[in-house]
Formats: structure tokens, sequence, C-alpha cells
């Protein structure tokens, strides 16, 4: 168990840091090629396909790590969940883009829209194969494919951004990485759906996985409502050096955060089914990395808000003095996300 924890800890790491470098390197490239409005225009969409994946996933990936014997039933009848959900949203956010363009007052978003959200189906593909990936602790190949789909997608967006073809080229940037990673994971897992469909299945995992997904939106919206206030009421141009101010605020610090949900979670399980001590072992284990992100931030908040605002001084106005609060309150929800998810 040991072997297999500080492992998956050790590919998790790899993974994050290391998306976070070709993020770092491809977005110093690109932003010597393109314009503050080419990123607030993706910037503003990025809540809608984050809110489209919770409600994709909808818990149910969580549920299937948590049960000890799933069966190909409850695999493939979440596989076809995943995709129905995904292509109904698509479809709604396809007839929706109109209305988007028109909001912002930026009539490009029709056909950005239109296409980035191509993504959400995407993403919907792979889920079942993550999570097999993720359950088994198998994230050597997920590392792999990550790393993998992001430098080729990043490559693709760099010639295309030298190419003078603009906003486009972070389109392609995030639809390459889900296109490649959707192919990888097919092709570097075994498991395929079969023609099964159960209901028992969903009743099962919906009482867990309906928390998680509230809570989910709860956290993306105070995580990314930001750009949207922006954009609307000061435009693309400050909403883009907001977004990537926020993005490469602290790199490090955000690898830090992400890994050890992502590489702990099949180990707490496993650990908590032999030793049946999730009650006492778990909410220390799972929330002390959240506690100290947001110590860290509240201790030394004027640096954080810093990094958010110098860019965008004059777009931010009176926000500034609700942003504190917005973080506290954000920060909180994750602390409880995280201990709901690691306990039920």
């Amino acid at each position: 168990m040991k072997r297999k924890t500080t492992k998956a800890l050790v590919w998790s790491t790899a993974d994050k840091l290391g998306q976070q470098l070709f993020y770092l390197v491809a977005g110093i490239i690109l932003a010597r090629q393109l314009s503050p409005e080419d990123y607030g225009k993706v910037g503003v969409l990025t809540i809608f396909i984050a809110l489209s994946g919770i409600l994709i996933d909808s818990g149910f990936s969580s549920a299937l790590i948590r049960k000890k014997e799933a069966t190909q039933a409850d695999y493939s009848t979440v596989f076809y969940v995943n995709v129905a959900i995904s292509c109904v949203l698509y479809g709604l956010l396809y007839a929706a883009a109109p209305y988007i363009a028109v909001f912002f007052k930026v009539p490009d978003l029709i056909y950005i829209c239109r296409i980035l959200f191509l993504v959400i189906p995407l993403n919907a593909l792979s889920l079942i194969q993550q999570t097999l990936l993720l359950k088994h602790f198998k994230l050597s190949v997920s590392a792999r494919v990550n790393l993998w789909s992001l430098g080729i997608a990043s490559v693709v967006a760099i010639a295309m951004a030298y190419g003078g073809m603009g906003v486009w080229s972070l389109v392609a940037q995030t639809l390459g990485l889900s296109f490649f990673r959707a192919v990888f994971f097919w092709v570097f897992n075994d498991w395929r759906p079969r023609w099964i469909f159960r209901m028992a299945s969903l009743r099962e995992f919906f009482g867990y996985s309906s928390n998680l997904v509230v809570s989910g939106i709860i956290n993306n919206v105070f995580n990314k409502i930001y750009p949207i206030i922006i954009g609307k009421f000061y435009g693309m141009t400050q909403t883009g050096y907001y977004t990537q101010a926020d993005k490469y605020q602290d790199i490090a610090f955000f690898a830090y955060q992400q890994y050890i949900p992502f590489g702990r979670f099949p180990c707490f399980l496993e650990g908590a089914r032999r030793f049946a001590t999730v009650e006492t072992d778990l909410p220390e284990e799972c929330t002390g990395h959240r506690i100290f992100h947001f110590s860290y931030h509240a201790v030394d908040g004027r640096r954080f808000v810093s990094a958010h605002i110098d860019h965008v001084e004059r777009a931010m106005g009176s926000v500034r003095a609700v942003f504190p609060l917005a973080l506290f309150f954000g920060n909180m929800l994750s602390v409880y996300y995280f201990v709901f998810r690691f306990v039920q």
C-alpha cells in the first residue's frame, strides 16, 4: 500500500508540474503573438466548460472509484450517461452562442463558442478511461497521456499563432488537448463500453454523487465568476489581463494544491477498506493542504490580491473591496468540498 501511494503521488506530481511547465513555456511564446483581447475572449468562456464538466461527470467518477467491485454494467451505464449529458449541454450552448455574444457585445464569440465547446463531448468520451486508470493506480499512463497531448496541442497553437490566426490558436490548444487526450486514453486503455444500461447503477451512485455536483458547482462559480464580471463591464482586453495574471500568479503553489487530491483519493479509499479508519484518519490528511492553502493566502493576502489586481487596476474598481471576502468563502467551500469527497 505504501509503495502504491508513493508511486501515485510521484506520478501525479510529475503530471501536474509537467503540465504547468508546458503551459508556462507555451504561454510565454503565445503572449508575444496574441493580444490580451484574444485571451479575454477565451477566458470568459471557461466557466461554461468547467460547469459542463461537473454536470457531465455528476460525481459518478468518484462513485466508481469508491465502489470496490464496480461491474462492467456500472462503467458502461455511466459512460452512456456522460456522453448523453455532454451532447445535450453542447447543443444547449451551441444554441446559446448568439446570446453569449450579445451579453458580452463581442460578435466573434458566436463562432468561438460553437467550436470551443466541442471540448465538452470530447472530454466525456474519456472520463471512464481516466477513472479506471486512477482507480487502479496507473497514474503513469495518465501522466504520459496528459503531457503528450498538451505538448502536441501547444505546438499546434504556437504554429497557428505565428501564422496570424489570433484567438483561434488558443481555441486550437484547448480543443487539441481534449481531442488528443481522448484518442490516447482510448488507445492505451483496454476498456470498451458494452451495450448495457442499468438504472440500478445510477440510483446506487446518485446519493453520493449528487452532493459532489452541488459542491463542485458552487466551488467553480466562486473561482471562475470574475472573468464574467470583468468581461461584461470592462471588456475583453481587461479580461485578458486578469485571466493571465490569475493563471500565472503562483504556478508552483497551484501544482501543490492540485496533485494531492488527485493522487491520494484512491489511496485513501484503499486504506480505508483495509484498516477501517476513514473517520479518524482522513479528515486531517485530506484537508491539511487546503487549510494551509487558506492560511497562506490569509497571512499573505496583500501579495495574493495584488497578483490578481495589478494587471486590471482600472478595470476592477469596486470589485477590489469584495474580492477578499469572495476569496475567503471560495476557499472555505473548497475545504468542505474535499472533506466531503474523501470521507463519504
